[in-house]
């Protein structure tokens, strides 16, 4: 009996690790830092290079939102 409750520990103990580890570690977002001082195209640039990395981490689901 105690062999059960063992492993039902260990399995709970592993399901708590991965859904710390998803939502601490996996979700976070690189911050978007832009300059006060660069111009329009300099900010889209920024912009731009800011989702490809997203994109290529897979953590861009389509709602965006920028304001200048």
């Amino acid at each position: 009996m105690k062999v059960v409750l063992y492993i039902i520990l260990g399995i709970v103990l592993v399901v708590i690790g991965f859904f710390i580890w998803f939502f601490i570690f996996f979700l976070q977002v690189p911050e978007l830092n832009i300059p006060k001082n660069s111009n329009e195209k300099e900010k889209i640039a920024l912009i731009d290079n800011w989702l490809e990395k997203l994109h290529s981490e897979r953590k861009f689901n389509g709602g965006i939102l920028i304001t200048f």
